[in-house]
């Protein structure tokens, strides 16, 4: 504090106390602040997203990406579990959206349809192969969103899910950032949505 409080004129070494006191829990709350409404901080501890998203991987969401807009195809997105959270459990999950509301999502020959439109879907592994999961096709509902993994063959999502789609509400935040602290894999790297689309007939 610039101005000592009188009280404490006569003992700096406290008053430089209460100074670094003071700094800390205003960090303390300033970084709580920006994790609850700005950025979503998260830990990436399975294989769904590699080669984009590596196991281990660190990441950071925007919070404020769809408080104006609406998801887009191809966003990677961090979203609260479908399954867990019907019981009862918080767990959040990363993904890219593949099937938009309305759109009807299907799987022939290894690979994706989205209103009977093959999606190109450069981002995967080349020679990737879509299995279809517990239906050929997923209708989504208007609200919700389709969910897949970029590493096809190691991933659980909407075609596995007991509850196949994610509810706008349910989206937490876009990534834009992926890093990783440890010192055999130090790395900060942006992390470009894919929303590009070609399709083909």
């Amino acid at each position: 504090m610039i101005n000592k409080i009188k009280y404490f004129k006569d003992k700096p070494g406290l008053a430089d106390f209460l100074d670094l006191a003071v700094i800390c829990v205003a960090t303390i709350i300033i970084a709580k602040l920006l994790t609850t409404f700005i950025v979503l901080t998260g830990f990436v501890p399975s294989q769904s997203m590699e080669n984009l998203i590596m196991t281990n991987d660190r990441i950071f969401a925007d919070r404020m990406a769809y408080w104006n807009a609406e998801p887009q195809r191809g966003d990677i997105a961090v979203f609260y579990a479908p399954d867990e959270k019907a019981n009862g459990e918080i767990k959040h999950f990363v993904k890219r959206i593949i099937g938009l509301p309305g759109e009807t999502v299907a799987f022939k020959d290894g690979y994706v349809y989205v209103d009977n439109v093959r999606l190109d879907e450069p981002y995967l592994e080349p020679d990737t192969s879509t299995r279809s999961g517990k239906h050929d096709s997923f209708q989504v509902p208007e609200g919700y969103y389709f969910m897949l993994g970029d590493n096809r063959n190691n991933s659980s999502d909407s075609r596995e899910w007991d509850n196949s789609f994610v509810p706008f509400e349910d989206i937490q935040g876009k990534v834009f950032i992926k890093f990783s602290l440890r010192w055999d894999n130090l790395h900060i790297k942006t992390v470009q949505s894919y929303n590009d689309y070609n399709t083909e007939e």
